[in-house]
């Protein structure tokens, strides 16, 4: 159909909008056409609209229960959404769908590290080496996270290896596609976190200020308190008042 490869074309060159706007036609003609909800999604999901990604991927579930890809999608989709533990019951399923693609396992290794799920992730990236000696990405980040557990010159051995690989037999197109989706989200997890910085600095600015109108308000109410309560200095004061609110010494 046209409008199906327009679609294809229009999320390639990034035109996400517009793709959605094609496969809106397509499922139009054809409300059960599996491949426009999946791709569907994938756009909605590049928008940030990820209400609209989850419900076009359910869809594509429904239509085809056992495509691995539609449940590895859908796994990212929910991790985006802040619920991971749903998004790695999605990637059990991709696994079990196809327990000899070593992608799937570097996903859920993915979810796993952001989980804090250490030891998960680290034999889920191992599973992955194993079925896929040269995938340079697992070996990129299992190095990350065995750097973090101080297992340092395992983490060395893996960079090196990744960054061999990319070198010479460059990164497959598949998981590269992937791997900008998890991007995308650390991404937004990333802007989320500034803004949440943000905010707790505009808070402690605030409170800041507050404290110091406090602290100056508190300040000026002390000295008029040891005005009235001390005798020399209120001596002082009235002198004060009577020499046109100067001090002594300045007429002389």
């Amino acid at each position: 159909m046209e409008e199906y490869s327009q679609g294809l074309e229009l999320i390639k060159e990034g035109k996400y909008t517009e793709a959605v706007s094609y496969f809106n036609a397509v499922l139009k003609e054809n409300e059960k056409n599996i491949g426009a909800y999946y791709h569907r999604s994938v756009a909605r999901y590049k928008m940030k609209a990820f209400d609209g990604a989850l419900g076009d991927i359910n869809k594509a579930i429904n239509l085809q229960p056992l495509n691995a890809d539609f449940f590895a999608h859908r796994g990212i989709v929910l991790h985006m959404q802040g619920n991971s533990k749903r998004a790695i019951h999605d990637f059990d399923k991709a696994i079990q769908i196809e327990p000899q693609n070593p992608f799937r396992y570097s996903s859920r290794a993915f979810v796993k590290a952001h989980m804090k799920d250490t030891k998960g992730a680290i034999a889920d990236y191992e599973k992955a080496i194993e079925l896929d000696p040269e995938d340079a990405i697992a070996h990129n980040n299992l190095g990350l996270i065995q750097e973090q557990t101080g297992a340092w010159d395992k983490a060395q051995e893996h960079y090196k290896k990744s960054n061999d690989l990319v070198g010479y037999e460059g990164i497959d197109p598949e998981k590269k596609e992937i791997t900008e989706l998890l991007e995308d989200w650390k991404e937004e997890k990333a802007k989320q976190e500034e803004e949440q910085r943000q905010l707790i600095q505009e808070k402690a600015a605030i409170s800041k200020a507050q404290m110091e109108q406090q602290k100056a308000v508190g300040g000026f109410w002390g000295i008029v308190k040891s005005v009235f309560t001390d005798k020399a200095v209120f001596q002082e004061f009235i002198d004060f008042i009577k020499n046109g609110f100067k001090l002594p010494n300045q007429n002389k």
